[in-house]
C-alpha cells in the first residue's frame, strides 16, 4: 500500500479506516483476517490500538461475541475475493455504539474498512421503531428492581390485565414464580451481555393457550438509570409453525442421517437429538449421554484427534469440523462428520457448545469405491505399454503415466499443471512446422483427433521421436467435456519398418537396385514419344550358379553387388537400373540410341576388367534393343534385348565357366595341397587302368581328366574339415559326402567336362548298393566310375592321409581284393592288381 495515499486518504479523516488482509486455511478457504494499518479515528471509535493489533488476526484481538452476531469473515471474504464494496449496520454491545461499516477491496485478498459512529441516528430511529412496533406489540418497561414503570400498547385489550394493576408492581407479583424466575435470568443475561434475550411463554392466565414471545433488552438512560425493555408479541401461530418446522427438521435429519447435540459447559450436561441416538445405536431411556460416553464410541485410532479438535476449538474460539470413525459394539465401523462451535460470555469464558453429527458411512463407501476405481485406472494407465497424458478442459496436464515420462523426458511432478504444449512439443517430420495441438482439436470439435503419420515429438532434452497418437474427449454423464486423454507411442521402429517395406516394395534387398515391379511400372510410364528412342539393356551374370555351388551364396551375392555398383557407375542419373531376376539385370535408357547403349555396355565391361575379385572375376553378357516409334510394343523390345543377350551369352559363358572351373581347381589345391597330390595320383592310376583294359587314347584321356577332377566338389567343404588331422565327426562326414553332387553340378555346367560329370557323381557308389549319393548297384554304375572308385581307394590307402599313415602297395592290393564284389567291381580290381600295379611298380 502506498503510504502517501494512506496518509492523504485517511490519516486525518473523522471516519475510522483500517487496511486489512484476508487469511485463508490450508484449503484456501477464508478463515480470518489480519490488520495491516489503522488511522487514529479507527483507534478512537473501536478502542483498538494500532500497536496492539497490527500484524495480528481479528480472532485474536476482537471479542468472541463480535463474530457470533455476524459472520464478518464471510462478509469481508466476499469483498476481498470479488473486489467489490459492501456495507453493514452493526451494534457493538461492548461499546454500546452503533456503527455503519463499509468495506471495499483495491486488490484481491486486501480490503479497506471504513467505520462511522451512527449511534445518535440509530437511537432516534429506535424510538421511532418503538412507536411503530407498539401498534402491533406490547412494550413493557421495567426498572432495575424489575418493577413495571411503563407500558406501551396500541390498545389495552392486548393486555392480560388492566394497565393500573400492572404499573408499579414487581414481576414476581404479576406472573407465577417459575416464569418470573425465567424472566429474571433473561434480564441478567441481557445486562451481562448487552445483547437481546428471548423468552417464550404462555399468557399468564389460568387455562390460557396463547403463546407469547418476549424480546428483552437492557438500556441505560441519560442519568445512568437501568431499565429493561420487554417487547411482547403473540407467538401462537409462529409456535405452531415452529413445531411443524421442528418436525420437518427432524424428518430432514432422519433422511440425512443427522442429529444435533448441545453441551452446557457450566453443568457438563449433554443433550442429544433423536438422530444421534440412532446413529450411535443406543436407547435414550437407558443411556446417559455425556462427553466421556461420546468419546468411548469413537474408534480408538481417532479418539485423540477428535478430543484435540474439540478442545482446540474451545480454546481458539473457532468452529471445528472433523470426520472420524465410530466403533460399534459388534465391531462394525461407521463414519461420521461432526461440526461444532462454542458460545462465550463477555469475558471470553465458554458457555455452551453445540453442533451436528451426520452418518456418512455410505458416502465413505462410495468415496472408497470411487478411489479404488480411480486407483485401478491409475495403475492401468501406469502399466499399459502406450504413453498417456490427460488434461483438463483448459488443456492443462492433470496426469502423465510412466511411458509418457520416458518418451517426453518430463517427470509427472514437473509436467502436471503445465499447458500441454510445454511438455508435448510436436512438429511435422518433413516440413518441421508445428503440428496442430491435438487437445485443442478435441476441445473444439468434441471428436477423436489423430495426428499426422509424420508427427515427431521433441523431447525435453531435444531428442526427436516419431510418434503415432490419438486424442479423445473425457465426458461426464451429461456429455460435457471435462478434459482430454492423449494416447501415443514411439513410432520410430515401426516407421523405419514401414519405410523399409516401402523401399523393398520397389528395391532389390541385396543390390539396392530397383526391382522388377518398379521397372515394369517405369516401363509403362516412360513409354512415350518424348523419351524415344527408348532403349533397353538386358545383362546376365555369367557363371553365377556355378559360383554359388562352388564357393557358396555369399560369394555369389558379392558378385551381384559388385555388378550392381558397376552398372550404377556406368549409367546416367536418369536411367532406370533394376535387378530383373536371380542373375539378370535390366537397364531402361530414355532418349538413348543403340549406339548410346553400346557405349554404356563398353564402359561396364571396361570397369569389370579393372576389378579383381577373389576367387573369380566378374563377367556379364549383354543384349540391347531400342523403341523408336509408338507402334512398336515395348514388351517386344524387351524380348528382343533378351534374345540378343542370350546370343552373346552362348558365345561368352562357356569360356567364363571354363575359367571358373579352373579357378575352382586351383583354389581347392592351394587351400588343400594334399588334395592336389591325391588328384594327380588318381588321374595317373585311371589312365593306367584304361590302358590295361585296352581303351582308346581318347577314352584314356577322359579317364585321366576324370581322375584329376573327381574331388572338385570338395571346394564347397570348409577348409577346417579338409585339413583336419584327426578323425572326422558324423556331421563332418555328412559334409564330405556332399562333394560328388557338388562336383557333378560344377562339371556339368561346362561343355568340355559335362561328359565326365556323371562319372564323378558315381565314384563313391558301391556294387552292393551301399554307396552314395544315390545307392546305385553294380550294373547301374558306369564302368568309368567303377575304375575311378578302385583308383581312388588305392590312392587313399597308399597316400598320405589326414589321420593315418600310408600302407604298402601289397597290403593295399590285398584290401582291394577283400572289397571286390561288395564295394568294388571284381573285374576292375583283378585288372588293377594283376596289371596296373606292375606298371606302377
Amino acid at each position: 500500500m502506498d503510504s502517501a495515499l494512506w496518509k492523504t486518504m485517511v490519516e486525518y479523516s473523522a471516519d475510522g479506516f483500517a487496511y486489512q488482509k484476508l487469511v485463508c486455511d490450508e484449503n484456501d478457504r477464508p478463515c480470518d483476517y489480519e490488520f495491516i494499518a489503522l488511522n487514529p479515528a479507527y483507534e478512537s471509535l473501536t478502542n483498538l490500538k494500532a500497536d496492539k493489533v497490527i500484524g495480528r488476526r481479528a480472532t485474536e484481538v476482537l471479542p468472541g461475541g463480535y463474530f457470533q452476531d455476524f459472520n464478518w469473515v464471510s462478509f469481508f471474504a466476499r469483498v476481498a475475493l470479488q473486489q467489490i464494496s459492501d456495507e453493514h449496520i452493526y451494534y457493538s454491545p461492548s461499546l454500546s455504539r452503533w456503527f455503519h461499516i463499509r468495506a471495499y477491496s483495491p486488490q484481491k485478498y486486501y480490503f479497506f474498512t471504513q467505520v462511522r459512529d451512527i449511534t445518535s441516528e440509530m437511537e432516534k430511529l429506535e424510538e421511532q421503531e418503538t412507536i411503530n412496533t407498539a401498534f402491533n406489540d406490547v412494550i413493557f418497561v421495567l426498572n432495575e428492581e424489575y418493577e413495571f414503570i411503563n407500558i406501551y400498547a396500541a390498545d389495552d385489550c392486548y393486555l392480560f390485565m388492566p394497565r393500573e394493576e400492572i404499573i408499579g408492581k414487581n414481576i414476581h407479583e404479576i406472573v407465577d414464580g417459575e416464569l418470573a424466575a425465567e424472566f429474571v435470568e433473561a434480564f441478567a443475561r441481557a445486562f451481562d451481555s448487552g445483547q437481546k434475550q428471548r423468552v417464550e411463554y404462555k399468557l399468564p392466565l389460568s387455562g390460557a393457550q396463547w403463546w407469547y414471545e418476549a424480546e428483552i433488552m437492557f438500556r441505560q438512560g441519560l442519568l445512568n438509570e437501568k431499565k429493561y425493555i420487554v417487547v411482547a408479541r403473540d407467538y401462537s401461530e409462529k409456535k405452531r409453525i415452529l413445531r411443524r418446522s421442528e418436525k420437518n427438521l427432524k424428518d430432514a435429519h432422519a433422511i440425512a442421517r443427522m442429529g444435533s447435540w448441545d453441551l452446557d459447559l457450566a453443568t457438563d450436561h449433554l443433550s442429544w437429538s433423536e438422530g444421534i441416538y440412532k446413529i450411535f445405536e443406543v436407547n435414550p431411556e437407558n443411556f446417559a449421554a455425556s462427553y466421556e460416553a461420546f468419546l468411548e464410541f469413537i474408534h480408538p485410532d481417532d479418539r485423540d484427534l477428535v478430543d484435540q479438535a474439540y478442545k482446540e476449538s474451545v480454546k481458539n474460539k473457532t468452529p471445528y469440523e472433523i470426520t472420524h470413525r465410530l466403533l460399534m459394539p459388534d465391531g462394525r465401523v461407521k463414519w461420521v462428520n461432526e461440526i461444532g462451535r462454542t458460545d462465550y460470555d463477555l469475558q471470553g469464558r465458554p458457555l455452551r457448545s453445540y453442533g451436528t453429527v451426520q452418518d456418512i458411512t455410505n458416502l465413505k463407501r462410495a468415496e472408497q469405491s470411487i478411489y479404488e476405481e480411480k486407483e485401478r485406472l491409475r495403475v492401468t494407465l501406469r502399466s499399459i505399454g502406450d504413453a498417456v497424458i490427460t488434461t483438463d478442459k483448459f488443456g492443462a496436464i492433470t496426469d502423465i503415466n510412466t511411458v509418457a515420462e520416458k518418451l517426453t523426458g518430463w517427470a509427472a511432478a514437473d509436467a502436471c499443471g503445465r499447458p500441454l504444449q510445454e511438455v508435448f512439443h510436436i512438429v511435422h517430420g518433413v516440413t518441421r512446422e508445428a503440428c496442430e495441438d491435438p487437445v485443442q482439436c478435441v476441445l473444439q470439435s468434441g471428436e477423436i483427433c489423430e495426428l499426422d503419420s509424420e508427427t515427431m515429438l521433441i523431447t525435453k532434452d531435444g531428442r526427436e521421436v516419431h510418434i503415432a497418437d490419438s486424442a479423445a474427449p473425457i465426458r461426464n454423464d451429461d456429455g460435457d467435456i471435462l478434459g482430454v486423454i492423449l494416447v501415443f507411442r514411439d513410432f520410430s521402429e515401426e516407421k523405419q519398418k514401414q519405410e523399409r517395406i516401402a523401399y523393398l516394395s520397389y528395391h532389390d534387398s541385396l543390390t539396392g537396385l530397383y526391382n522388377r515391379r518398379f521397372f515394369e511400372e517405369q516401363l509403362d510410364r516412360l513409354d512415350t514419344p518424348r523419351n524415344y528412342p527408348l532403349t533397353i539393356i538386358v545383362g546376365d551374370v555369367n557363371g553365377l550358379k556355378l559360383t554359388n555351388d562352388a564357393f557358396g551364396h555369399l560369394i555369389g551375392d558379392d558378385l551381384l553387388k559388385q555388378a550392381a555398383a558397376i552398372l550404377q557407375e556406368a549409367c546416367r542419373a536418369d536411367d532406370i537400373i533394376a535387378r530383373w531376376g536371380g542373375d539378370e539385370f535390366v537397364i531402361l535408357l530414355p532418349n538413348a540410341s543403340q549406339e548410346d547403349a553400346k557405349r554404356i555396355i563398353k564402359r561396364i565391361k571396361n570397369a569389370m576388367d579393372q576389378i579383381e575379385l577373389v576367387p573369380i572375376n566378374l563377367s556379364i553378357s549383354f543384349g540391347s534393343h531400342s523403341k523408336v516409334t509408338p507402334e512398336a510394343d515395348i514388351l517386344d523390345i524387351l524380348k528382343s534385348a533378351e534374345d540378343d543377350m542370350y546370343k552373346n551369352k552362348l558365345l561368352e559363358s562357356q569360356k567364363v565357366v571354363g575359367e571358373i572351373i579352373a579357378k575352382i581347381v586351383d583354389t581347392l589345391h592351394v587351400a588343400a595341397p594334399r588334395e592336389k597330390l591325391h588328384a594327380q595320383r588318381v588321374a595317373q592310376l585311371c589312365s593306367l587302368t584304361g590302358k590295361a583294359m585296352g581303351f582308346s587314347q581318347e577314352k584314356i584321356k577322359q579317364l585321366e581328366t576324370t581322375g584329376y577332377m573327381h574331388d572338385v566338389g570338395k571346394i564347397s567343404i570348409p577348409g577346417s574339415i579338409l585339413s583336419k588331422s584327426g578323425e572326422l565327426t558324423e556331421e563332418e562326414w555328412r559334409e564330405i559326402k556332399r562333394h560328388p553332387e557338388v562336383g557333378y553340378r560344377i562339371l556339368s555346367s561346362y561343355n568340355e567336362t559335362a561328359d565326365i560329370a556323371g562319372f564323378v557323381l558315381a565314384h563313391h557308389e558301391r556294387v552292393d548298393g551301399s554307396g552314395y549319393p544315390k545307392g546305385l548297384k553294380g550294373p547301374d554304375i558306369p564302368l568309368e566310375a567303377k575304375i575311378l572308385g578302385v583308383a581312388d581307394t588305392f590312392a587313399a590307402m597308399t597316400g598320405e592321409g589326414h589321420y593315418k599313415k600310408p600302407v604298402p602297395a601289397e597290403d593295399a592290393a590285398a584290401e582291394l581284393k577283400a572289397k571286390a564284389g561288395t564295394q568294388l567291381d571284381s573285374d576292375v580290381v583283378q585288372v588293377f592288381v594283376e596289371k596296373v600295379l606292375n606298371m606302377v611298380n
